[in-house]
């Protein structure tokens, strides 16, 4: 139960602090505006694929089903746009928190 408690919490404070992908780069940036673009983008990646692994270990921990379909949609998506939402509801329901 602590090692469920634990990755729920890491995986809510992932979720409620990420960001927006970057949005497109534009023509006619200087070279230092396209660096800064693209150490952007890099970040939002990196954070991206660690939370995607914080999904999974919580997908792996989940006995809801609904909450794991939802974690699935988030891990299996291409999309950048796509967000994890309304987890918390789940977890909590899951846990036992009203």
């Amino acid at each position: 139960m602590e090692t469920r408690l634990s990755t729920y919490a890491k995986l809510l404070s992932v979720a409620k602090s990420e960001e927006r992908y970057p949005p497109n780069a534009r023509a006619g940036m200087t070279t230092v505006e396209v660096d800064a673009y693209n150490a952007k983008v890099s970040e939002w990646r990196r954070n991206r694929k660690a939370m995607k692994g914080i999904a999974t270990e919580a997908f792996l921990l989940a006995g809801n089903s609904d909450l794991q379909e939802k974690l699935s949609e988030f891990i299996s998506s291409d999309n950048p746009d796509f967000r994890i939402t309304d987890v918390e509801i789940l977890m909590r329901t899951e846990i036992g928190i009203k």
